[in-house]
């Protein structure tokens, strides 16, 4: 797809449309306007646990007022992340992020409020108003940490002391997509919206330039990056201990009701099993013809279609990869391309990545950088599995809509597993076939394999941190090459831009978000089995969970789908399919190549 030199020059069916949120920026302003108002109300309202009545009157405008904020939050940053160059929409996050801070310190009595309400106290407001055992679940799932709620004193201190805290990923999001200049590949400015294009090169030469001149840029700015890091988390640490959580991990998990030691099983479990990844490791190396790989080496597809897709093309192909969900299903994903829910297009200063973004009263939007290859139709219908997660979801009232983000991966790992599957079972092309599987391993090693070293440098930082230990770019640089060492073993050799990753891994900024990835692709692998060989009633039971919210605890929704985490056999079993991919796509490529 063409490189644009700005959003400007995009054609109009290559973006995405948020005049659904708010048509224009005076709109904006209106419901900045109207919702200060309906602050200062709320804010008022501080006995409105006094009566159930009360109680009532105030859950019921404070959901709808948040519902309202978060649509300003939404529209601010997929505006900005059109264009971190655009002084408007730098202009407008800044102001919604105030707006923000000045509902927290606002409304810092709230939870810590419903928090003292008590169990006997919470019964006796639901005989006396019955409009209040909607609200039963919600409450119960928010008391669960109420031992860590602080007075309505201190929860304001906390909240007016944090205010600047996300400026931190923003400034870091801004060096990686806008400011910094990591030259030229080809003729075509290097960015990194189109670094992973590069990257994945055929061309040995190309890929190590493009991996030396982004990570020398990146090694430069590196103490920049790492005291952007080590100041976010040291706050979040800081809050932890005040919360008297008895480490960072509690504090990240225990809203979601999981026990910290399901990371140390995983990470156990899959060094315990590493051998299969060590022989994909040597299939890359026959494949590639190289007695030893570098890291650059990693990301170059074994397999790859020569095919060139249009975007209504891949349209056609996620269709009936994701026929087997049904009607209700498909027809969500037809909307998503139809209405212009996704931006496809390239140029510098969109944010890189891919993601997709959703709030309850509006329809979900994907960024995404589209480059007509089969890559692109896989990170598509990635994020297409978040977006008809979160419509299904709807079936909630707002307060129990959004899937935890223990499970939120689920959906769209599994939507990459059918992909491969309908192609390898719909290509009489043996290279095709071998794309297809590929796919596969693609999944499990980047998700599994990639996010154990991740996971333990995220282990380590916040360790020390908890400690009160500094965390310095040479800390980060040392743990994350032993890591890696020890996943990789002595199959890849690292340079110095080899221990610079976590430069460009923003995800630290969401506190062991990476090691849900692990489980999630472990939990998805054997829901897409289940679906492609029509287990009884399974789908039925898939597309429950999709719709099922926050109702439930995550393992509880799990149970309900019959997999569990209590032991390491999801772990066992994915690896386990891992090494049959290695074998097949072993003897199907020897076929070729006779």
């Amino acid at each position: 797809m063409k490189q644009y030199k700005s959003r400007n020059e995009v054609p109009e069916n290559e973006k995405w449309d948020l005049t659904h949120i708010f048509k224009n920026m005076k709109a904006v302003e209106l419901k900045i306007n109207n919702l200060k108002k309906e602050l200062k109300e709320l804010s008022k309202q501080v006995g409105f646990a006094e009566n159930s009545n009360a109680l009532q009157n105030f859950l019921d405008q404070y959901f709808i007022f948040q519902e309202e904020v978060l649509s300003l939050e939404l529209y601010s940053f997929l505006k900005l992340d059109e264009d971190a160059t655009n002084q408007e929409s730098l202009k407008l996050k800044g102001k919604i992020d105030n707006f923000g801070n000045e509902i927290e310190i606002n409304l810092a009595f709230v939870i810590p409020t419903l928090m003292r309400i008590s169990k006997n106290k919470w019964k006796q407001f639901q005989k006396e108003n019955k409009n209040l055992i909607k609200y039963n679940n919600w409450l119960m799932q928010l008391q669960h940490e109420k031992e860590h709620s602080l007075n309505a004193k201190t929860e304001e201190l906390i909240s007016r002391l944090t205010q600047t805290m996300n400026s931190y990923e923003d400034i870091c999001d801004t060096l990686i997509d806008s400011e910094l200049d990591y030259g030229y590949i080809e003729g075509e400015p290097l960015t990194s919206s189109n670094y992973r294009k590069w990257i994945m090169n055929e061309n040995r030469d190309i890929r190590k330039k493009t991996s030396e001149q982004y990570f020398e840029v990146l090694k430069k700015h590196k103490n920049t990056f790492a005291s952007l890091y080590y100041n976010y988390l040291k706050n979040f640490n800081e809050i932890a201990k005040i919360r008297h959580y008895k480490n960072s991990q509690e504090a990240a998990l225990k809203g979601s009701n999981i026990n910290e030691k399901i990371i140390d099983q995983l990470i156990k479990t899959t060094k315990d099993n590493i051998k299969p990844f060590h022989n994909y490791l040597e299939l890359r190396k026959e494949v590639l013809q190289l007695d030893l790989l570098h890291p650059y080496d990693l990301t170059i597809p074994l397999a790859k279609s020569k095919k060139e897709y249009t975007i209504e093309e891949t349209k056609e192909i996620i269709l009936k990869s994701l026929s087997i969900l049904g009607e209700e299903y498909t027809s969500i994903i037809k909307t998503a391309f139809e209405d212009n829910w996704i931006d496809f297009a390239n140029y510098k200063g969109k944010k890189s990545g891919a993601y997709c973004a959703h709030i309850y009263n509006y329809h979900p939007n994907i960024l995404m950088t589209y480059n007509g290859d089969l890559d692109s139709i896989s990170t598509i219908i990635h994020e297409l599995g978040h977006a008809a997660n979160a419509m299904l979801s709807k079936k909630n009232p707002s307060y129990e809509s959004n899937t935890d983000m223990f499970l939120v991966e689920i959906a769209s790992l599994t939507n990459e597993f059918l992909l491969s599957d309908y192609i390898l079972k719909n290509s009489e092309d043996k290279q095709e076939q071998l794309a297809a599987i590929y796919n596969n391993l693609h999944l499990i090693k980047n998700n599994l394999f990639t996010c154990i070293y991740d996971a333990e440098l995220e282990n380590d930082i916040h360790n020390n941190i908890f400690e009160d230990n500094y965390i310095s770019a040479e800390f980060l640089q040392e743990n994350m090459l032993k890591h890696k060492q020890e996943i990789l073993g002595n199959h890849v050799v690292h340079g110095e831009n080899s221990s610079v990753g976590w430069t460009v891994r923003t995800h630290y900024f969401r506190p062991f978000y990476l090691f849900k990835y692990a489980t999630s692709v472990c939990i998805a692998a054997s829901v897409a089995s289940k679906i492609i060989n029509k287990e009884e009633s399974f789908i039925n039971k898939y597309l429950d969970f999709l719709a099922s919210g926050s109702k439930k605890w995550p393992l509880e929704i799990l149970s309900d789908l019959g997999i569990s985490l209590e032991t390491d056999q999801v772990y066992v079993d994915a690896i386990k399919y891992f090494d049959e991919l290695v074998n097949q796509f072993r003897n199907i490529y020897k076929e070729v190549n006779e």
